[in-house]
């Protein structure tokens, strides 16, 4: 009898001195966590980078090394664009069991706001944001952003709402000749607004999913600067797949985009378009379309699509040039200037 209170009194004092040895374990990995961020805001400061937060303190146990931010403010600011995110908390969390792993996430909605030179303004608001970075230290090797209920708002136009918005990289893997090539994905997910209405092609854009690979050296320069000297350096971005659910409207594409001496989009795709009969009745139904051209429309698509069509439908080049989108021989939107 006295045996088996012995055996399990010494198991309890294992027990208890393993999970007190853990407990430690953790509160060291929150505080080198911790030091780690604080370390990460003092760098990042003295590049430019605005950073601000209310308190901070650990959390996650026992899974997870954890710190809530409270009240985080990041912005920078450039000559022609500046930009702000705040939010009212967010925890910076790094699974126990791995340490090239961190996982930051906001605890309620947030909100960025982008302001240009000539006073526009452009904010974006998220009801859940999730953001996955992997490292092979130091060098980051993958990111994943998930943001739920997206609300994008500009001045004098209707806002754009996203059920959610997903996006992936792989930062700076080595292309052909060793130059810089970063694959991603970005899909967008029921996609609604008063300016989609519209377009005559329905209010609410199922999906968009795009997949490819952005070539050429990204400067740390300011916006409008980078992208200029990644355009100068050879920059490219190769789309290998686009899917597109609009209305009737079901498109594929593959190709590639860059920009021209004005920061406008310049590129060709090849597109296959199915469901193009009820979008042309819509684009007449609104008066967008004349009813002779838009017969003369169909008949040619009809006449491509017994020629060279098939379950993806009608084969079409877009061209985007000189600030216009080109769908086969006919303008169908206008494009600007990034910056």
């Amino acid at each position: 009898m006295r045996r088996g209170r012995t055996r399990i009194a010494i198991s309890l004092t294992a027990v208890l001195g393993l999970a007190a040895a853990y407990a430690g374990y953790w509160y060291w990995l929150t505080g080198r966590l911790q030091a780690g961020i604080v370390d990460w805001i003092e760098a990042h400061r003295a590049d430019g980078l605005q950073i601000d937060c209310r308190a901070m303190a650990r959390t996650g146990f026992p899974f997870n090394a954890a710190v809530a931010v409270s009240r985080p403010i990041v912005g920078r600011e450039y000559d022609r664009i500046a930009w702000r995110w705040r939010g009212e908390g967010l925890r910076v969390a790094m699974p126990v069991y791995r340490f090239d792993r961190l996982v930051v996430a906001t605890l309620d909605p947030s909100s960025a706001v982008i302001r240009r030179a000539d006073g526009g303004e452009a904010t974006i608001g998220a009801q859940a944001l999730r953001v996955v970075m992997d490292f092979d230290p130091p060098a980051l090797t993958a990111l994943e952003l998930d943001a739920q209920q997206v609300v994008a708002t500009s001045a004098g136009s209707p806002p754009v709402h996203l059920r959610r918005l997903a996006f992936t990289a792989h930062p700076d893997t080595a292309g052909a000749g060793d130059a810089p090539a970063r694959p991603f994905a970005l899909r967008a997910e029921d996609v609604t607004g008063a300016a989609l209405i519209a377009s005559g092609l329905g209010g609410r854009v199922e999906v968009v999913d795009v997949t490819g690979v952005l070539r050429g050296p990204f400067p740390d320069a300011p916006p409008h600067q980078a992208v200029r000297d990644w355009r100068d350096g050879g920059g490219v971005l190769d789309v290998s797949h686009m899917r597109l659910v609009w209305g009737p409207v079901r498109a594929i594409a593959t190709g590639t985009l860059t920009l021209d001496a004005a920061l406008r989009p310049f590129g060709v795709f090849a597109i296959r378009i199915a469901g193009y009969d009820k979008a042309i009745d819509a684009l007449v139904a609104q008066r967008r379309i004349d009813s002779n051209d838009a017969g003369l429309l169909k008949s040619f698509l009809a006449a491509l699509a017994a020629q060279k069509g098939d379950r993806d439908g009608v084969p079409l080049p877009l061209h985007v040039q000189n600030g216009r989108v080109w769908l086969g021989p006919k303008a169908v939107a206008n494009v600007g200037p990034l910056f």
